[in-house]
Protein backbone atom coordinates (compact mmCIF):
# COMPACT_ATOMS: atom_id res chain seq x y z
CA UNK A 1 0.00 0.00 0.00
CA UNK A 2 2.81 2.43 0.87
CA UNK A 3 4.45 1.76 -2.49
CA UNK A 4 1.26 2.65 -4.37
CA UNK A 5 0.90 5.91 -2.48
CA UNK A 6 4.53 6.84 -3.13
CA UNK A 7 4.12 6.17 -6.86
CA UNK A 8 1.06 8.41 -7.00
CA UNK A 9 3.03 11.37 -5.68
CA UNK A 10 4.99 11.53 -8.95
CA UNK A 11 2.91 12.80 -11.82
CA UNK A 12 3.12 13.02 -15.57
CA UNK A 13 2.61 16.74 -16.00
CA UNK A 14 1.90 18.66 -19.20
CA UNK A 15 2.69 22.36 -18.99
CA UNK A 16 0.87 24.49 -21.56
CA UNK A 17 2.99 27.50 -22.52
CA UNK A 18 6.75 28.04 -22.81
CA UNK A 19 7.06 31.66 -21.73
CA UNK A 20 8.85 32.65 -18.54
CA UNK A 21 5.88 31.41 -16.45
CA UNK A 22 5.71 28.05 -18.24
CA UNK A 23 9.45 27.41 -18.13
CA UNK A 24 9.94 28.29 -14.48
CA UNK A 25 6.92 26.19 -13.53
CA UNK A 26 8.23 23.23 -15.51
CA UNK A 27 11.65 23.53 -13.87
CA UNK A 28 10.25 23.55 -10.34
CA UNK A 29 7.98 20.58 -11.10
CA UNK A 30 10.87 18.59 -12.59
CA UNK A 31 13.04 19.40 -9.56
CA UNK A 32 10.24 17.98 -7.41
CA UNK A 33 10.45 14.67 -9.22
CA UNK A 34 7.60 14.93 -11.70
CA UNK A 35 7.89 13.89 -15.33
CA UNK A 36 7.29 17.11 -17.26
CA UNK A 37 6.56 17.97 -20.86
CA UNK A 38 6.00 21.50 -22.20
CA UNK A 39 3.68 22.14 -25.10
CA UNK A 40 3.36 25.57 -26.70
CA UNK A 41 1.98 26.95 -29.95
CA UNK A 42 4.90 29.41 -30.08
CA UNK A 43 8.47 29.20 -28.85
CA UNK A 44 11.16 31.67 -27.89
CA UNK A 45 12.14 34.13 -29.38
CA UNK A 46 8.55 34.72 -30.54
CA UNK A 47 6.90 35.08 -27.15
CA UNK A 48 5.74 38.02 -25.09
CA UNK A 49 8.36 37.07 -22.50
CA UNK A 50 11.16 37.61 -25.02
CA UNK A 51 10.37 41.31 -25.39
CA UNK A 52 9.93 41.98 -21.70
CA UNK A 53 12.14 44.61 -20.10
CA UNK A 54 12.87 41.99 -17.44
CA UNK A 55 12.62 44.53 -14.63
CA UNK A 56 11.84 43.15 -11.18
CA UNK A 57 9.04 45.22 -9.65
CA UNK A 58 5.33 44.38 -9.24
CA UNK A 59 3.38 46.15 -11.99
CA UNK A 60 -0.35 45.83 -12.77
CA UNK A 61 -0.83 42.61 -10.83
CA UNK A 62 -3.10 41.51 -7.97
CA UNK A 63 -3.78 40.26 -5.29
CA UNK A 64 -1.21 42.27 -3.36
CA UNK A 65 -0.74 39.85 -0.47
CA UNK A 66 0.15 36.96 -2.79
CA UNK A 67 2.15 39.18 -5.14
CA UNK A 68 4.42 40.20 -2.27
CA UNK A 69 5.17 36.57 -1.44
CA UNK A 70 5.71 35.54 -5.07
CA UNK A 71 7.89 38.57 -5.81
CA UNK A 72 10.14 38.04 -2.81
CA UNK A 73 10.68 34.40 -3.76
CA UNK A 74 11.62 35.42 -7.31
CA UNK A 75 13.97 38.09 -5.96
CA UNK A 76 15.73 35.42 -3.91
CA UNK A 77 16.08 33.18 -6.96
CA UNK A 78 17.41 35.94 -9.23
CA UNK A 79 20.05 36.91 -6.67
CA UNK A 80 21.09 33.28 -6.36
CA UNK A 81 21.21 32.80 -10.14
CA UNK A 82 23.48 35.82 -10.50
CA UNK A 83 25.73 34.50 -7.74
CA UNK A 84 25.92 30.98 -9.20
CA UNK A 85 25.88 31.59 -12.97
CA UNK A 86 26.92 35.21 -13.50
CA UNK A 87 26.36 36.68 -16.94
CA UNK A 88 25.68 33.21 -18.37
CA UNK A 89 22.04 33.40 -17.22
CA UNK A 90 21.37 37.01 -18.23
CA UNK A 91 20.53 38.27 -14.72
CA UNK A 92 22.08 41.52 -13.48
CA UNK A 93 21.34 43.77 -10.54
CA UNK A 94 21.30 47.51 -11.14
CA UNK A 95 20.74 50.53 -8.94
CA UNK A 96 17.96 52.85 -9.96
CA UNK A 97 15.13 55.21 -9.13
CA UNK A 98 11.36 55.21 -9.36
CA UNK A 99 10.32 58.88 -9.70
CA UNK A 100 7.13 60.23 -8.14
CA UNK A 101 5.39 63.50 -8.87
CA UNK A 102 3.88 63.14 -5.39
CA UNK A 103 5.47 60.66 -3.01
CA UNK A 104 2.97 57.87 -2.21
CA UNK A 105 1.74 57.53 1.36
CA UNK A 106 1.54 53.76 1.00
CA UNK A 107 4.95 52.08 0.86
CA UNK A 108 4.66 48.58 -0.67
CA UNK A 109 5.73 45.65 1.48
CA UNK A 110 8.27 44.40 -1.07
CA UNK A 111 10.40 47.55 -0.80
CA UNK A 112 11.91 46.39 2.51
CA UNK A 113 13.59 43.52 0.66
CA UNK A 114 15.51 45.82 -1.69
CA UNK A 115 16.68 48.35 0.92
CA UNK A 116 14.60 51.08 -0.62
CA UNK A 117 15.17 54.64 0.55
CA UNK A 118 13.38 57.83 -0.41
CA UNK A 119 15.50 60.60 -1.94
CA UNK A 120 14.50 64.19 -2.69
CA UNK A 121 17.75 65.99 -3.54
CA UNK A 122 17.86 67.80 -6.93
CA UNK A 123 20.78 65.71 -8.15
CA UNK A 124 18.62 62.57 -7.70
CA UNK A 125 15.19 63.95 -8.58
CA UNK A 126 14.58 65.81 -11.86
CA UNK A 127 12.31 68.80 -12.22
CA UNK A 128 8.55 68.09 -11.89
CA UNK A 129 9.10 65.32 -9.32
CA UNK A 130 8.81 65.51 -5.55
CA UNK A 131 10.98 62.52 -4.79
CA UNK A 132 12.11 59.03 -5.78
CA UNK A 133 12.41 55.54 -4.39
CA UNK A 134 16.00 54.43 -4.77
CA UNK A 135 16.98 50.77 -4.62
CA UNK A 136 18.71 47.94 -6.47
CA UNK A 137 16.65 45.60 -8.63
CA UNK A 138 17.32 42.57 -10.82
CA UNK A 139 16.95 43.33 -14.52
CA UNK A 140 16.90 40.21 -16.66
CA UNK A 141 18.20 40.27 -20.22
CA UNK A 142 15.49 38.11 -21.75
CA UNK A 143 17.51 37.55 -24.95
CA UNK A 144 19.88 35.50 -22.81
CA UNK A 145 17.56 34.33 -20.06
CA UNK A 146 14.91 32.57 -22.14
CA UNK A 147 17.36 30.23 -23.96
CA UNK A 148 19.11 29.67 -20.63
CA UNK A 149 15.82 28.66 -18.98
CA UNK A 150 15.12 26.21 -21.80
CA UNK A 151 18.58 24.72 -21.29
CA UNK A 152 17.96 24.38 -17.55
CA UNK A 153 14.62 22.71 -18.18
CA UNK A 154 16.08 20.21 -20.64
CA UNK A 155 18.91 19.37 -18.22
CA UNK A 156 16.22 18.25 -15.75
CA UNK A 157 14.62 15.95 -18.32
CA UNK A 158 11.84 18.30 -19.38
CA UNK A 159 10.71 17.64 -22.94
CA UNK A 160 9.55 20.51 -25.12
CA UNK A 161 7.02 19.35 -27.68
CA UNK A 162 6.78 20.92 -31.10
CA UNK A 163 3.38 22.39 -31.97
CA UNK A 164 0.80 19.82 -33.00
CA UNK A 165 -1.15 20.36 -36.18
CA UNK A 166 -4.67 19.66 -34.99
CA UNK A 167 -6.66 22.66 -36.17
CA UNK A 168 -6.84 26.31 -35.25
CA UNK A 169 -8.38 26.06 -31.77
CA UNK A 170 -6.03 26.17 -28.78
CA UNK A 171 -8.25 23.90 -26.70
CA UNK A 172 -8.16 21.16 -29.36
CA UNK A 173 -4.39 21.34 -29.62
CA UNK A 174 -3.98 21.31 -25.83
CA UNK A 175 -6.21 18.26 -25.40
CA UNK A 176 -4.42 16.46 -28.22
CA UNK A 177 -1.09 17.08 -26.49
CA UNK A 178 -2.62 15.93 -23.19
CA UNK A 179 -3.73 12.62 -24.71
CA UNK A 180 -0.47 12.21 -26.61
CA UNK A 181 1.55 12.49 -23.40
CA UNK A 182 -0.91 10.48 -21.27
CA UNK A 183 -0.61 13.20 -18.64
CA UNK A 184 -2.12 13.12 -15.17
CA UNK A 185 -2.20 16.88 -14.74
CA UNK A 186 -2.35 19.93 -17.00
CA UNK A 187 -0.67 23.16 -15.91
CA UNK A 188 -2.14 26.12 -17.76
CA UNK A 189 0.51 28.80 -18.34
CA UNK A 190 -0.94 30.14 -21.58
CA UNK A 191 -1.29 33.77 -20.49
CA UNK A 192 -3.55 35.62 -22.88
CA UNK A 193 -4.32 32.29 -24.55
CA UNK A 194 -6.52 31.47 -21.56
CA UNK A 195 -9.20 33.72 -23.07
CA UNK A 196 -9.80 30.86 -25.49
CA UNK A 197 -8.55 27.88 -23.51
CA UNK A 198 -10.69 28.65 -20.45
CA UNK A 199 -13.21 30.99 -22.06
CA UNK A 200 -11.94 33.54 -19.55
CA UNK A 201 -12.80 36.95 -20.95
CA UNK A 202 -11.53 38.65 -17.80
CA UNK A 203 -7.97 38.24 -19.07
CA UNK A 204 -7.27 41.01 -21.58
CA UNK A 205 -4.24 42.38 -23.42
CA UNK A 206 -2.30 45.21 -21.82
CA UNK A 207 -0.27 46.36 -24.79
CA UNK A 208 3.29 47.41 -24.05
CA UNK A 209 5.45 49.13 -26.67
CA UNK A 210 9.21 49.57 -26.29
CA UNK A 211 12.22 50.51 -28.35
CA UNK A 212 15.79 49.37 -27.91
CA UNK A 213 18.62 51.84 -28.37
CA UNK A 214 22.39 51.65 -28.40
CA UNK A 215 24.44 54.06 -26.33
CA UNK A 216 27.91 54.09 -24.82
CA UNK A 217 26.85 56.19 -21.84
CA UNK A 218 29.19 54.99 -19.13
CA UNK A 219 27.33 56.67 -16.32
CA UNK A 220 23.87 55.41 -17.28
CA UNK A 221 24.18 52.02 -15.64
CA UNK A 222 20.98 52.42 -13.69
CA UNK A 223 17.27 52.13 -14.31
CA UNK A 224 14.93 55.12 -14.19
CA UNK A 225 11.15 54.72 -14.25
CA UNK A 226 8.04 56.77 -13.64
CA UNK A 227 4.32 56.70 -14.36
CA UNK A 228 3.64 60.22 -13.12
CA UNK A 229 4.65 63.77 -13.93
CA UNK A 230 3.72 66.02 -16.85
CA UNK A 231 4.78 63.58 -19.59
CA UNK A 232 3.96 60.17 -18.06
CA UNK A 233 0.84 58.42 -16.82
CA UNK A 234 -0.55 54.99 -16.05
CA UNK A 235 -1.07 54.47 -19.79
CA UNK A 236 2.27 56.05 -20.72
CA UNK A 237 4.85 54.81 -18.22
CA UNK A 238 8.34 56.09 -18.98
CA UNK A 239 11.36 53.95 -18.24
CA UNK A 240 14.98 53.34 -19.16
CA UNK A 241 16.30 49.84 -18.44
CA UNK A 242 19.87 48.62 -19.07
CA UNK A 243 19.91 45.55 -21.32
CA UNK A 244 23.37 44.17 -21.82
CA UNK A 245 26.42 46.01 -23.10
CA UNK A 246 25.54 49.49 -24.36
CA UNK A 247 21.91 48.54 -24.96
CA UNK A 248 18.86 50.03 -23.25
CA UNK A 249 15.17 49.24 -23.34
CA UNK A 250 13.07 52.41 -23.48
CA UNK A 251 9.36 52.42 -22.77
CA UNK A 252 6.63 52.48 -22.89
CA UNK A 253 2.87 52.09 -23.04
CA UNK A 254 0.12 50.30 -21.17
CA UNK A 255 -3.11 50.20 -23.19
CA UNK A 256 -5.75 47.69 -22.16
CA UNK A 257 -7.77 45.86 -24.83
CA UNK A 258 -5.32 46.99 -27.51
CA UNK A 259 -4.29 44.07 -29.73
CA UNK A 260 -1.83 46.00 -31.92
CA UNK A 261 1.62 44.39 -31.98
CA UNK A 262 3.23 46.97 -34.26
CA UNK A 263 5.10 50.10 -33.17
CA UNK A 264 4.65 53.06 -35.48
CA UNK A 265 7.38 55.67 -36.03
CA UNK A 266 5.49 58.39 -34.14
CA UNK A 267 5.03 56.11 -31.14
CA UNK A 268 8.72 55.19 -31.16
CA UNK A 269 9.70 58.86 -31.34
CA UNK A 270 7.41 59.71 -28.44
CA UNK A 271 8.91 56.98 -26.27
CA UNK A 272 12.43 58.24 -26.92
CA UNK A 273 11.34 61.85 -26.35
CA UNK A 274 9.82 61.04 -22.97
CA UNK A 275 12.88 59.05 -21.90
CA UNK A 276 15.20 61.88 -22.93
CA UNK A 277 13.36 64.18 -20.51
CA UNK A 278 14.64 61.91 -17.75
CA UNK A 279 18.07 61.20 -19.25
CA UNK A 280 18.96 63.80 -21.93
CA UNK A 281 21.87 61.74 -23.32
CA UNK A 282 19.41 59.13 -24.61
CA UNK A 283 17.80 61.61 -27.03
CA UNK A 284 19.96 60.86 -30.06
CA UNK A 285 20.79 57.24 -29.33
CA UNK A 286 20.26 55.11 -32.48
CA UNK A 287 17.24 52.80 -32.37
CA UNK A 288 18.17 49.13 -32.81
CA UNK A 289 14.65 47.70 -32.88
CA UNK A 290 11.06 48.26 -31.77
CA UNK A 291 8.69 45.82 -30.08
CA UNK A 292 5.13 45.58 -28.84
CA UNK A 293 3.76 42.77 -26.70
CA UNK A 294 0.45 41.91 -25.08
CA UNK A 295 0.62 41.52 -21.31
CA UNK A 296 -1.96 39.04 -19.93
CA UNK A 297 -3.87 41.42 -17.64
CA UNK A 298 -6.52 40.08 -15.26
CA UNK A 299 -8.28 41.50 -12.16
CA UNK A 300 -6.03 39.08 -10.28
CA UNK A 301 -3.72 36.20 -11.08
CA UNK A 302 -5.48 32.89 -11.46
CA UNK A 303 -3.36 30.39 -9.56
CA UNK A 304 -5.58 27.55 -8.44
CA UNK A 305 -6.56 24.03 -9.32
CA UNK A 306 -9.76 23.13 -11.10
CA UNK A 307 -11.48 19.80 -10.52
CA UNK A 308 -13.14 18.64 -13.68
CA UNK A 309 -14.62 15.24 -12.90
CA UNK A 310 -16.99 13.76 -10.36
CA UNK A 311 -14.27 11.72 -8.64
CA UNK A 312 -12.41 14.88 -7.57
CA UNK A 313 -9.35 13.93 -9.56
CA UNK A 314 -7.34 17.09 -10.32
CA UNK A 315 -6.94 17.73 -14.01
CA UNK A 316 -5.71 21.27 -14.35
CA UNK A 317 -3.81 23.90 -12.36
CA UNK A 318 -4.08 27.45 -13.69
CA UNK A 319 -1.16 29.87 -13.55
CA UNK A 320 -1.96 32.91 -15.70
CA UNK A 321 -2.99 36.56 -15.63
CA UNK A 322 0.30 38.05 -14.39
CA UNK A 323 -0.14 41.41 -16.12
CA UNK A 324 3.11 43.34 -16.37
CA UNK A 325 4.88 41.32 -13.68
CA UNK A 326 5.44 37.87 -15.16
CA UNK A 327 9.20 37.99 -14.62
CA UNK A 328 8.76 39.55 -11.18
CA UNK A 329 6.58 36.75 -9.79
CA UNK A 330 7.68 33.86 -12.01
CA UNK A 331 9.60 31.77 -9.48
CA UNK A 332 7.16 32.50 -6.67
CA UNK A 333 4.23 31.33 -8.77
CA UNK A 334 6.16 28.26 -9.88
CA UNK A 335 6.76 27.33 -6.25
CA UNK A 336 3.06 27.87 -5.53
CA UNK A 337 2.10 25.46 -8.33
CA UNK A 338 4.32 22.76 -6.83
CA UNK A 339 2.68 23.32 -3.43
CA UNK A 340 -0.80 23.03 -4.95
CA UNK A 341 0.12 19.75 -6.62
CA UNK A 342 1.58 18.39 -3.38
CA UNK A 343 -1.60 19.37 -1.53
CA UNK A 344 -3.72 17.58 -4.13
CA UNK A 345 -1.52 14.49 -3.86
CA UNK A 346 -2.01 14.49 -0.09
CA UNK A 347 -5.80 14.68 -0.53
CA UNK A 348 -5.73 11.76 -2.96
CA UNK A 349 -3.56 9.70 -0.62
CA UNK A 350 -5.99 10.23 2.26
CA UNK A 351 -8.83 9.20 -0.03
CA UNK A 352 -6.95 6.01 -1.02
CA UNK A 353 -6.27 5.13 2.61
CA UNK A 354 -9.87 5.70 3.72
CA UNK A 355 -11.18 3.59 0.83
CA UNK A 356 -9.05 0.64 2.00
CA UNK A 357 -10.13 0.75 5.63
Amino acid sequence: MATDISWNRRRRVLVLGSGVIGLTTAIRLAESGHKVLIWSKERSPNLTSDGSGGYWMPFHIEPEEWVNEWSIEALRVFRNQLKCYGKECGVNIYPGRVLHEQLPKHIPYWTRYVNMRTVTSPDQVPKYFQGAWKFESPIVNMDVYMPWLEKQARSLGVEILSPLTVGPRLIDAALAAYRHFAADVLINCTGLGSRELCNDKSVIPGRGATIRVQSNMKRQREFVTTSSGPFSSNELPTYILPRGDNLFTLGGTYFENDWNTQVGPEEAMDIQRRCSLLVPEIKDAPVVCTWAGLRPVRPQVRLEYEILDEDNVPLIIHNYGHGGAGVTVSWGCAKHVVTLLEDLNAVNERRMLSSRL
